[in-house]
């Protein structure tokens, strides 16, 4: 699979390039190709993705939207957990690197769903009570569904991930560990382009060093693990 080529001093339009030989089989130039279920882009932004996510999502949204008053508590949050959250959730640490401004249109619409379905009368207040009621509301109902924010979730896959290469691979995938409480735990290499800012390395690294100092990584299980990155 080929998306561009390096560049080439002899050649000035990229369009004249139109297939590439290896062992004799032509392989042809794609702009994104579906490799394990994620729609791969050739700037690697993960546009394509996003919107086969948001297409999918709405359509599922609008699905509960309609059997929401029919449906208890208990029943709702396992209908989002599986309709909603389960799309969302597959290969989310390697998708997410969405701008914030795209990725607010899919929370916003789950959002528009805990609210319609748990309060229904505050759509129908003014605005600005609305608006000033909003925030705090979906707190309390993101609680009592169990749920997080899609960035929340991206970063909760992205440590436990990296928890579990801690304890195995420790020296392979962070080979700039500190105890030094003056310094960050994970030393992260410069960079020179905002393209590695988006890679999964640079993202783990940076969260990792975003945890409570006080907390010992070494002595804490799995599963406590999750549950104070949860908190």
């Amino acid at each position: 699979m080929i998306f561009h080529k390096e560049k080439d001093t002899s050649i000035n339009d990229f369009s004249d390039i139109k297939l590439i030989k290896c062992n004799e089989q032509s392989i042809e130039r794609v702009y994104q190709f579906k490799y394990l279920g994620v729609n791969i882009d050739a700037s690697l932004n993960f546009n394509t993705h996003f919107k086969h996510i948001l297409q999918k999502v709405t359509s599922k949204l609008k699905f509960l939207h309609g059997i929401k008053r029919y449906v208890p508590v208990n029943i709702m949050k396992t209908l989002i957990n599986a309709y909603i959250m389960s799309l969302i959730d597959y290969s989310i640490e390697i998708w997410c690197i969405i701008p914030e401004f795209k990725l607010s249109r899919l929370q916003n619409a789950i959002d528009h769903l805990l609210i319609s379905y748990s309060s229904p009368y505050l759509f129908k207040r003014k605005k600005f009570i609305y608006l000033d009621l909003r925030d705090s509301f979906l707190k309390q109902l993101r609680v009592k569904f169990d749920l997080l924010t899609i960035k929340e979730r991206s970063s909760l896959v992205i440590l436990k991930t990296a928890f579990k290469l801690l304890v195995t691979n420790l020296e392979v995938y962070f080979p700039n560990l500190t105890n030094n409480m003056m310094f960050p735990r994970v030393i992260i290499d410069r960079h020179r382009t905002e393209f590695f800012k988006r890679s999964l390395l640079y993202r783990s690294k940076s969260l990792w060093n975003q945890l409570p100092r006080e907390w010992d990584l070494y002595q804490l299980t799995y599963n406590n693990f999750k549950i104070k990155v949860r908190e």
